[in-house]
């Protein structure tokens, strides 16, 4: 049984999508180690993420940004097995650190699934082995670089939703 079949069995094994959440993308990413992190993040997320998303005609989900009751694994794993697509952030507060183990947990679920996604990172980010082979957003997130980093989120969406990941 190859990769394809594999997936092909785990989807067929999973229920159907149901309409709430038919036009979501979730959107894997860290959260950050304190105050200042965390604020890097949400700018990155507001400014890059969900505008691209949006504007690739989904409706962004962000576990961190959810306010309503409930066990927040439950609503992760629920968005990576029926969200449409997803998009996984691998990038840290800085170029050269590492991807955040969460993320990889999360990313490797979603690639079990056989599911579309797409991933990003910081230009010149070292990669683990599994995900290096990859095609990754990798740009520069300085202010400058911020409509490049929109516009090929938009692009690589697309690509997703027609097979292409």
């Amino acid at each position: 049984m190859d990769e394809q079949d594999t997936a092909e069995v785990i989807q067929q094994a999973l229920p159907p999508p149901t309409t709430v959440h038919e036009r979501h993308c979730f959107v894997v990413m860290p959260f950050g180690r304190d105050a200042s992190e965390q604020k890097w993040f949400k700018g990155w997320y507001e400014v890059v993420i969900k505008p691209a998303v949006l504007e690739a005609g989904y409706e962004p989900k962000l576990a961190a940004a959810e306010e309503q009751p409930g066990a927040i694994n439950d609503e992760i794993r629920a968005h990576l097995a029926l969200d449409p697509m997803i998009v996984v952030d691998l990038g840290g507060a800085e170029p050269e650190d590492d991807a955040n183990p969460n993320v990889m947990y999360e990313l490797g679920i979603r690639h079990a699934l056989g599911l579309p996604l797409v991933m990003m990172a910081w230009k010149g980010q070292r990669l683990s082995f599994d995900v290096s082979n990859q095609r990754i957003i990798m740009e520069d997130r300085d202010l400058v670089d911020l409509e490049a980093n929109k516009k090929r989120l938009i692009t690589f969406i697309h690509a997703a939703q027609n097979g292409h990941y």
